[in-house]
């Protein structure tokens, strides 16, 4: 068993939070046609966050 330190995960901590909400983002995107429509401003928030 290996011991991880505490600043590796420190530092992986805010890639996985950044990872968690894009692929939260890609999914909306593959799936939600209807709420593009109905969310106009759908693509501004993607692209100030991406």
């Amino acid at each position: 068993m290996q011991v991880t330190d505490s600043a590796a995960i420190d530092r992986a901590v805010p890639w996985l939070i950044y990872w968690t909400i894009f692929g939260a983002f890609s999914l909306i995107d593959f799936y939600a046609e209807k709420l593009r429509k109905a969310f106009p401003v759908y693509w501004l928030f993607k692209v100030a966050f991406f």
